[in-house]
């Protein structure tokens, strides 16, 4: 009605420009409303849910990851305790001169410390900076494509435009936007991002691996630091 009323508003008043335009803008806010965006919602619950469950199971490989860590880190430090109860009963079972026994027990003492400075930096360098680095080199690969889907709001197409003067560019922005919407191949990349899981899941083992690893150099270094002080018992302080 109130285009009818505009149409014959324009028909009736030469001053007014551009009718068709005005009647084409109208037409960009009916098929925005009409069609997009119902198409636009009827693919949102598939997109939403297919994503969702990514991140679900993205959050549950991170959650393993940091159980594997406290695990492993725990495992260690036992180790490292029984090493550390170990040298005490060394000094314990040897002769050790009194002044020389408070150097001994200090150099114990820090040694340990420097152990546990290494396991934590073990966590930081190994686990968190790998995993925030993996993470961003994902993503710099265009390796999560669903960020394709949460830039495609039909409201972009609106970037530059001019409705009153330029309605039938908006139109043709709407066409291909609609088109890109049908297309069975809209939400396809749902199954890439189940393969890119895989892939973060095999970057996340070699983070734990190479944690692993860095607790054990951290372990296999303090007992050569315990090897030195049980030399320097025996041909120093005994």
């Amino acid at each position: 009605m109130i285009r009818t009323v505009f149409l014959l508003l324009v028909l009736g008043m030469g001053t007014l420009a551009s009718p068709e335009n005005r009647l084409l803008t109208f037409e960009v806010m009916d098929r925005l409303q009409e069609v997009l965006l119902p198409l636009y919602n009827q693919l949102e619950p598939s997109m939403v849910e297919g994503i969702t469950e990514v991140k679900r199971n993205v959050t549950q490989l991170i959650f393993a990851l940091e159980a594997k860590v406290i695990e492993e880190k725990a495992i260690h430090l036992q180790q490292a305790i029984d090493q550390e109860i170990e040298i005490q009963e060394y000094v314990r079972t040897h002769h050790v001169d009194e002044e020389c026994a408070p150097l001994v027990q200090e150099l114990i003492d820090d040694d340990m410390d420097v152990a546990g400075f290494g396991f934590s930096n073990c966590i930081v360098t190994r686990v968190a900076d790998g995993l925030q680095k993996e993470i961003d080199a994902m993503y710099a690969a265009g390796l999560w494509p669903e960020y394709r889907w949460f830039n495609s709001s039909l409201l972009e197409v609106f970037d530059g435009g001019n409705i009153f003067s330029e309605p039938d560019v908006l139109l043709t922005r709407l066409d291909e936007k609609q088109a890109s919407l049908e297309e069975e191949a809209v939400l396809d990349f749902l199954p890439d991002l189940v393969e890119n899981i895989e892939i973060l899941e095999k970057r996340l083992s070699s983070i734990e691996t190479a944690y692993v690893q860095c607790l054990q150099v951290n372990l296999l270094t303090l007992n050569m630091a315990f090897e030195i002080i049980k030399l320097q018992i025996t041909q120093v302080c005994y």
